[in-house]
């Protein structure tokens, strides 16, 4: 790896990694107080429980020191008026014994359940984000790369989940020790105390001086690591065209450029954290030789008890030891509070128009819920597409890919749109699924839009199934590639076979047969194929189909034309052709230039007209594309 790497040149269309700065916003607690809400009280006992056992653990140590002292003999001795008067070795040997165990059982419980709720709370802002970035709008994962999204559920729900375990309660218990050990040390006499509070302040100077320093070194190892996992990602599902292309050595030179500003940013933390911590050791270090050399004085003149000294010694031991590893824990539980921040992020983000949260959530943002947020309406299956002065932008610096566009297809009916590359008909199909808000016009698909808050997104798009160009099969079985009913085998069986698609049938396994990633044991024809029985099986009133015939062979596009004539008979069919041929059974044509309506009307009409024009522009030599 060499640090003279360059990094690749910043994309203008990809979003910037967003950079967290100064102090954790107020709304990153309350995220992790609500996370926590069904186990409050469960929680608040449990700490209760880790005070009693810490109380026990720490306070033996004043025991001890009553001990000393009940044991000592002479002029020297100093009395304490201790309660423990009369009392034998073997009497403090037992209370001994009874504080240690209690202190180990109690600690045993309070650190499994501390451990299990904070697990518990870290799924829960895990599964709220996982709701919300769902229904994110699709501009947000055209412009994030699929990297910079995975790493807020790896790497910075790994720290959460890890802080939220098994070291959030050692966090706690050192908390619980930090201040019991004042108490205990303030009930020893005069010199306890200020001989604490000289510790606490040492390192809690040193913890602030190094604070922001270290949170801001973790906050860039985050931002880092975003851009090079997102390559690997990218490189990963392109390796065939990498390697086809002969291009390995750029994708690696770029992998490495990336990965060495992660490992710059990852160096450059340790060495905060590492500096930190050297600061604390020799601040213990110091502490415990000056407080011993301290005590000694004391005792030679006559101020402080044997058992005193035993006992500040014994505190300013554990405190400084509890304080160096408290504060370390707490840079730890700032990077968890780092990770928290980038979920918090994904957590408050806007949600697409029209679309609502399911209730109840455990996270109370400002997004609309499912209750009573939008009004219902039944859709009207005697109403087809209807699109009125549609104009669309993705960008709001761009220009727009729709320029008021309209058009009417009744329902039942289908429509062909035809346009050269650019000519916006991908752009009005994303329009169709709401999956871009219009700046400006209204669609309604049987009758209902989003656009009057007379359905939401979810519930509109369930008027549409979708059979694309690029067919998408997900890793799983069969059956749940083709349908979320698990029980309606039957209707399965008889779609696969009146497609043609019954030897699938007949293959180990069937309907449970495994389907590997994107589709991979399967032919480009049957994938298609496959997306055309979901499509049927969803039996949904309007069909998109977006160039489904281009990557298929002339076997499967005859299956395929042959299965939406008949399989999809009366239903509302959209129908953006690759080859001409496809629109001999549609009812209308919609020709589509530079993002607006040429012509639409009846399809030999407007076929007459675009053939005449692609050949106008063959003819003088244009370069532009036309279907054949």
């Amino acid at each position: 790896m060499s640090n003279n790497a360059s990094l690749p040149p910043k994309s203008h269309f990809h979003e910037a990694e967003v950079q967290f700065k100064g102090r954790f916003e107020s709304q990153v607690w309350q995220s992790l107080w609500e996370a926590y809400g069904p186990w409050r009280k469960a929680t608040f006992i449990t700490l209760m429980i880790g005070v009693v056992a810490r109380a026990c653990l720490v306070g033996s140590a004043n025991v001890v020191g009553w001990w000393v002292d009940n044991s000592c003999s002479g002029e020297e001795c100093t009395s304490r008026g201790s309660v423990f008067v009369g009392w034998t070795a073997s009497d403090f040997a037992k209370l001994l014994v009874v504080m240690v165990t209690v202190a180990l059982v109690l600690n045993l419980i309070f650190r499994v359940a501390i451990a299990r709720l904070g697990t518990r709370a870290a799924g829960v802002l895990h599964d709220e984000v996982v709701v919300r970035v769902s229904r994110f709008p699709m501009k947000f994962f055209d412009r994030t790369p699929v990297g910079r999204a995975l790493t807020r559920f790896s790497s910075d729900f790994e720290s959460v989940l890890r802080m939220t375990g098994g070291p959030m309660g050692e966090f706690i218990s050192l908390s619980f020790d930090a201040v019991l050990c004042l108490l205990f040390m303030a009930a020893t006499g005069t010199l306890g105390l200020p001989a604490a509070l000289a510790v606490g302040g040492i390192y809690a100077a040193i913890y602030l001086s190094n604070r922001m320093a270290i949170r801001s070194a973790r906050r860039s190892v985050s931002a880092a690591r975003g851009p090079a996992i997102a390559h690997f990602a990218e490189t990963a599902q392109g390796s065939r065209t990498v390697k086809i292309y002969g291009r390995q050595k750029l994708f690696t030179h770029r992998f490495n450029a990336l990965n060495w500003n992660l490992q710059r940013e990852r160096i450059a933390q340790q060495r905060k954290t590492a500096k930190f911590s050297l600061q604390m050791s020799l601040a213990t270090a110091a502490a415990l030789f000056l407080f011993g050399a301290l005590g000694l004085w004391l005792k030679n003149a006559g101020w402080v008890s044997l058992g005193q000294i035993v006992v500040v010694l014994t505190q300013i031991w554990l405190l400084s030891t509890t304080l160096q590893q408290y504060f370390e824990y707490v840079l730890q539980l700032e990077e968890a509070l780092t990770g928290a921040e980038r979920l918090d992020d994904y957590l408050r983000r806007p949600i697409e128009p029209a679309t609502v949260l399911p209730v109840p959530r455990l996270i109370q943002t400002l997004h609309p819920m499912s209750t009573g947020t939008l009004k219902q309406s039944s859709p009207d299956l005697s109403r087809g597409i209807e699109v009125n002065n549609v104009s669309l932008r993705y960008n709001t610096d761009k220009e727009r890919v729709l320029n008021s566009v309209s058009f009417t297809l009744p329902a039942g009916q289908s429509l062909g749109i035809v346009g050269r590359t650019g000519s916006g008909k991908s752009s009005l199909i994303q329009a169709l699924f709401a999956l871009y808000s219009v700046e400006e016009g209204s669609i309604h698909l049987c009758g209902l839009s989003t656009g009057n808050n007379s359905c939401t997104a979810e519930e509109l798009r369930s008027l549409l199934a979708y059979i694309p160009q690029e067919p998408t099969l997900f890793r799983g079985t069969l059956r749940e590639n083709l349908s979320l009913r698990s029980d309606h085998d039957p209707e399965l069986i008889s779609t696969l076979e009146r497609i043609g698609l019954a030897p699938l049938l007949a293959r180990e396994g069937g309907l449970n047969q495994p389907v590997h990633e994107r589709g991979a044991n399967f032919s480009a024809g049957q994938r298609q194929l496959i997306c055309l029985a979901r499509a049927v099986l969803q039996d949904a009133p309007l069909i998109v189909m977006d160039e489904a015939t281009s990557a298929v062979d002339p076997a499967s596009e005859e299956k395929l034309e042959w299965a939406v004539a008949e399989l999809l008979r009366g239903k509302t069919r959209v129908i953006v052709a690759h080859r001409l041929t496809t629109l001999r059974a549609c009812d209308w044509v919609l020709w589509m230039e530079a993002g607006r309506v040429r012509m639409f009307g009846a399809r030999e009409q407007v076929l007459e007209a675009y053939l005449r024009s692609s050949n106008s522009d063959l003819n003088t030599g244009a370069q532009t594309y036309a279907p054949v």
